[in-house]
């Protein structure tokens, strides 16, 4: 029997999933949907596909997801109403194409079926062999999120954004791990833009809330609002018009983490005034970074004071040429200022550093010049040649006599002319 998939499990799982099979979970219903995050959750993805089509997941992980009002009152019916919804709403369409570049559908149900017991404590799930390869394969466009974030979302349109963004951010993380990242694809990848359309497409609500300010107020807003108080990521977004009208947004995502700081015995404090005055508001303000109403916000001038320090940090190891260039190509990439102006600073500056790391771990190649074989030059381009040597030499070498190989040469010579009178008899 499978072993169980309990608590602690969940709380250390990462979940892979296939980016079709993400979009069409935003039209379950959030109990089923935190079932089968539950559920890939528990796939060991280090095991064939044999041995991770059927997962154990334990009673209380599924109580502990549900809505705290409800846990007391989960019954067999209960339970088996959810599953029942599991199965019927996780289908879901791959787009692609057959061997003749016709468009090509195919409809998979994950679930192939699932089943419990009064007496046991265990909910047993079985996953169809089609769904194996898009859960258990880690490709170029799977994401990879935390499941004990999932567990604290409050409704599906918050999962499924959550889920939207991870794509972007895992890449980022994947590409930094192997050194493959670009200053511009980094900020690229953590202040993606999304067409309106998108996102309706992954809160399921194509045909709903038309009015943008409706849609903002009742779905985005409240979703990101959702996603910084109860994950450890911190959303904010800007709105991009084309005319009047809201067409994209751009995201800026910023994982909170415990970071190693600086001894606070050693690190210095600056008042408001301090850093008003500090050569660091002066490049920003230079780069248009900050407006110069941003330095009358007090509360944001005070919370760059760590960055400024790092920023100094920077110019002993580098020079303030590096750092200029980072805060042009900063201000170029930007669009409209951040909610979070600082947090959006420190990211990108910490990206930045860790890009130059790589560059400098990278060995450098030795240098492997290829040898130049030089030409060869003929006979009569050398230097002392003697032309009636070189003629007896050709003649030789045919077996022919002096006199043969000037008769032959003249053959040839009246052939040529014959067949030239022929080409420009046939063009007149």
């Amino acid at each position: 029997m499978a072993k169980s998939f309990d608590i602690q499990s969940a709380n250390n799982a990462q979940i892979v999933q296939a980016n079709e099979l993400i979009e069409s979970m935003a039209k379950m219903d959030l109990l089923p949907l935190k079932l089968f995050e539950l559920a890939v959750g528990a796939v060991d993805v280090s095991k064939g596909v044999e041995h991770n089509r059927e997962v154990a997941i334990d009673k209380d992980l599924v109580i502990s997801f549900l809505p705290r009002e409800e846990q007391q009152f989960v019954s067999m019916q209960y339970l088996g109403e959810v599953l029942r919804k599991l199965q019927k709403a996780s289908t879901f369409v791959v787009n692609t194409q057959d061997e003749f570049g016709y468009r090509k559908k195919i409809v998979i149900s994950p679930i192939s079926s699932s089943e419990f017991t009064e007496a046991s404590d265990t909910i047993m799930i079985r996953f169809s062999p089609e769904v194996m390869p898009y859960i258990t394969e880690l490709k170029r466009n799977f994401t990879q999120y935390s499941l004990e974030d999932i567990g604290k979302l409050r409704s599906s349109q918050e999962i499924a954004l959550y889920k939207f963004l991870m794509r972007p951010y895992n890449e980022y993380k994947v590409r930094q791990a192997r050194n493959q990242l670009t200053e511009e694809y980094a900020a690229e990848l953590l202040n993606p833009i999304y067409r309106i359309e998108q996102l309706r497409y992954i809160f399921d609500a194509v045909d709903k809330y038309p009015r943008f300010g409706d849609f903002d107020r009742r779905l985005l807003s409240k979703s990101v609002n959702s996603i910084n108080k109860n994950t450890e990521f911190e959303i904010s977004y800007d709105k991009i018009k084309a005319g009047r009208r809201i067409s994209k947004i751009q995201f800026h995502i910023n994982r909170m983490q415990v970071l190693s700081q600086p001894k606070k015995s050693k690190q210095e404090t600056f008042t408001y005034e301090q850093l008003v005055a500090s050569e660091y508001t002066s490049l920003l303000l230079g780069a248009m970074i900050l407006k110069p109403l941003d330095v009358t916000n007090q509360k944001l001038i005070v919370s760059l004071g760590p960055l400024y320090q790092a920023y100094a940090s920077f110019e002993k190891i580098y020079s303030r040429a590096k750092l200029k260039k980072h805060l042009e190509f900063v201000a170029g990439h930007m669009g409209e200022a951040p909610q979070n102006l600082g947090a959006y600073l420190e990211t990108s500056f910490k990206n930045y550093q860790q890009i130059l790391k790589n560059q400098e771990a990278k060995p450098k190649k030795k240098s492997q010049r290829k040898l130049i074989q030089k030409e060869t030059l003929p006979d009569w381009a050398q230097e002392g040649y003697d032309p009636e040597e070189g003629i007896r030499k050709q003649a030789a070498a045919m077996g022919l006599t002096k006199e043969e190989y000037f008769a032959m040469l003249r053959e040839k010579e009246k052939e040529l002319k014959a067949r030239l009178n022929k080409l420009t008899k046939k063009k007149s």
